[in-house]
C-alpha cells in the first residue's frame, strides 16, 4: 500500500492581472497522476508525495497554494491537482488563531485498577478494596482548543499541574487540576499540515489535590503480626458485612483507634504552562 510513481501532467503559466487599483494578483494551477500499487493507498499519501510547494515566489508575487484536490479516477491512479493564488487577504494562519476557551461541569467517574507506577492498590493487608475504588465527582471543567504546528499531547493527558497555572484568566494551584488531551491532523492550503488540540482541565474541587489521593483504610481481612489472614467478624462471630478499618501494619484497628488513611499516587505530573496556551 504505497505510492509506485508520480508524473506532472499538465501546469499552466503565471497569469498575472492587474485590478483598477494597480494591484497585481498572480495564479497558477497543475495536476499530478500519481500511481499506487493498492486503492487504499490514502489520498493525503498521493498529495504529499507530488512533493509540490505550499508557497511559490513567481513574477515578483508571492502565491499560496489555495486549493488542493485527490480523486482515484481508475485502478491504482489517483489525480491530484493544486492551484495557487497571490491573494490571500481573506486567509489568517490557523497558527494565528487565538485559544478558544469552554466551561462546563462533569460527573467525572474514576475506577482505577493502579497507581501511576503501575503498583496494585490494595489496603495495608495487601488486600484489594471492596468494593473497587470508584471515584464519582462533579467537577469544574475548563476545556481550550488551539491549533499547534505540533504537540505532544500525551505529554499532559493523564497529568495533574506541577505548578500554579492560568486557564481562562482564572489560576489554580499546583496539583488541583487534572489534564485530558487529544489531537487530530488538520490541513491547509498555505502552511500545510498542522495539529488541532483540545485539552479539558478537570478541576478539584474545593482546591483538594488530586495527588495524592487518600483511601481510607479498611478491609474484610486483617493481618497479625505473624502475617496470618484473619476475617472481621460482627459480634455473634458470623463473617462481617462490612469492611473492617485496619492499622498501617495491616492488623485491625482498636475500637475507637484513629482511622488509617492510604495514599494513592493515580497521576504524574506535568507543566502546563509550557502548552503555551
Amino acid at each position: 500500500m504505497a505510492v509506485v510513481d508520480v508524473e506532472q501532467v499538465t501546469g499552466t503559466s503565471l497569469e498575472i492581472s492587474t485590478d483598477s487599483e494597480g494591484k497585481q494578483s498572480g495564479k497558477y494551477a497543475t495536476t499530478f497522476m500519481v500511481t499506487v500499487d493498492d486503492d487504499t493507498t490514502s489520498l493525503d499519501d498521493c498529495i504529499s508525495a507530488c512533493g509540490v510547494s505550499h508557497s511559490l515566489g513567481a513574477g515578483g508575487l508571492t502565491l499560496y497554494c489555495n486549493s488542493q484536490k485527490a480523486e482515484l479516477i481508475a485502478h491504482g491512479i489517483v489525480q491530484v491537482s493544486f492551484s495557487w493564488n497571490s491573494d490571500t487577504r481573506s486567509w489568517t494562519s490557523p497558527l494565528d488563531m487565538p485559544t478558544q476557551w469552554e466551561e462546563s461541569t462533569w460527573d467525572l467517574e474514576i475506577a482505577p485498577e493502579k497507581d501511576f507506577n503501575g503498583n496494585a492498590l490494595v489496603n495495608s493487608a495487601s488486600r484489594p478494596f471492596v468494593p473497587p475504588i470508584t471515584i464519582v465527582i462533579p467537577c469544574p471543567v475548563v476545556i481550550a482548543r488551539k491549533n499547534f504546528s505540533s504537540i505532544s499531547t500525551a505529554s499532559y493527558s493523564g497529568f495533574v499541574n506541577s505548578s500554579s497555572v492560568s486557564l481562562n484568566g482564572v489560576s489554580y494551584s499546583t496539583g488541583t487540576v487534572l489534564c485530558k488531551a487529544s489531537k487530530k491532523q488538520e490541513y491547509d492550503a498555505v502552511i500545510g499540515a498542522y495539529e488541532s488540540a483540545e485539552f479539558q482541565f478537570v478541576v478539584r474541587p474545593s482546591g483538594l489535590p488530586w495527588r495524592p489521593w487518600k483511601k481510607l483504610d479498611e478491609g474484610f481481612q486483617y493481618k497479625d503480626s505473624s502475617g496470618k489472614y484473619h476475617d472481621f467478624v460482627d459480634d455473634m462471630g458470623n463473617l462481617s458485612p462490612v469492611p473492617g478499618l485496619l492499622k498501617s501494619d495491616g492488623d485491625k484497628l482498636a475500637t475507637g483507634g484513629t482511622p488509617n488513611y492510604k495514599d494513592f499516587v493515580l497521576y504524574g505530573q506535568a507543566n502546563f504552562g509550557a502548552i503555551g496556551l
